[in-house]
């Protein structure tokens, strides 16, 4: 059995607008806003929709997470949620259990 192997990641599709400020743009314009936060004294990034009203897509402790969370959101909708083996794992093996979202109180894997 082959193994899918990905070689481009949702990181690649943020542009930084200022320092702390990436949006993620597809060939037809940005679809989200991944923000760099403080919250309690602990740095993370926040993950939006870019279009108005925003909505929370969730938080992470990484930017490559907030990317990732945000390409998903993206995904799904425009189409079936292509699952979570649709991305490689570069974390290096440090990936985190799930954690509280607290605005949308749901779990979300932090990354």
């Amino acid at each position: 059995m082959s193994q899918r192997v990905n070689h481009w990641h949702p990181l690649l599709a943020a542009v930084e607008q200022e320092p702390g400020l990436w949006h993620l743009a597809s060939q037809t314009g940005p679809y989200a806003v991944v923000r760099l936060v403080e919250i309690g004294g602990e740095r993370g990034y926040r993950a939006t929709t870019f279009s108005e009203p925003r909505h929370l897509i969730g938080y992470r402790r990484t930017l490559r997470g907030a990317c990732e969370a945000a390409h998903r959101d993206w995904l799904r909708r425009h189409g079936p949620d292509p699952g979570t083996e649709q991305y490689p794992d570069l974390s290096g093996g440090s990936r985190r259990p799930p954690i509280e979202s607290p605005a949308a109180g749901t779990a979300s894997t932090v990354g």
